[in-house]
């Protein structure tokens, strides 16, 4: 049997352990809720709004030479623009496209779907950077790049399409443009 002064000490002893035991819950909610405050801002920036992650926009600005009386010259910027903090490297062809439809025959009142018009061009625009020898393009951060085609056209309406594939993701800008007449 216990002696009355060995059942004290004993108290005393799980008193003592289960303060050392409340302390160290604190003192763990403390560090969780630490680790909770400082973690929260990069793991939103990581998965919420893909801080790591190249955030591309692409703009298309269009511009009509006047060659001789019978044609026109377009010329085309392509303007990559990379907003994330992460350079794009792109090692692929085909990957980055100017696409060129001439609009005709739309009947009035109805909704324009591009892909049945007649394709007038379709290029790669990196077709002389990366090769097969395994160039690359890269888009640095926070920079816009100009990509510029040109190609002679007859008057008309046409649409014109840039696409950009990369890490699974899909970017375009489009835009309608008029080339007039000489009379115009």
């Amino acid at each position: 049997m216990m002696k009355k002064n060995q059942y004290k000490e004993t108290i005393k002893a799980v008193n003592i352990i289960n303060k050392i035991l409340e302390h160290k819950l604190v003192v763990a909610m403390t560090v969780v809720g630490g680790l909770v405050y400082t973690l929260y801002e990069p793991i939103t920036k990581l998965f919420v709004e893909g801080y790591f992650h190249p955030n591309i926009v692409l703009d298309i600005q269009t511009e009509i030479i006047n060659v001789d009386k019978n044609k026109n010259l377009l010329v085309i910027h392509v303007l990559p623009n990379n907003k994330g903090n992460v350079p794009l490297v792109i090692k692929d062809k085909n990957v980055f496209t100017l696409e060129l439809r001439r609009l005709k025959d739309t009947a009035t009142n109805n909704w324009i779907d591009y892909d049945k018009q007649e394709l007038v061009s379709k290029i790669d625009l990196l077709r002389n950077i990366v090769s097969e020898v395994g160039d690359t393009y890269t888009l640095e951060t926070n920079s816009v790049y100009d990509e510029v085609e040109t190609i002679p056209l007859d008057n008309g309406v046409y649409y014109v399409n840039a696409t950009l594939n990369y890490d699974g993701a899909y970017v375009n800008q489009s835009a309608v443009i008029k080339i007039p007449n000489k009379k115009e």
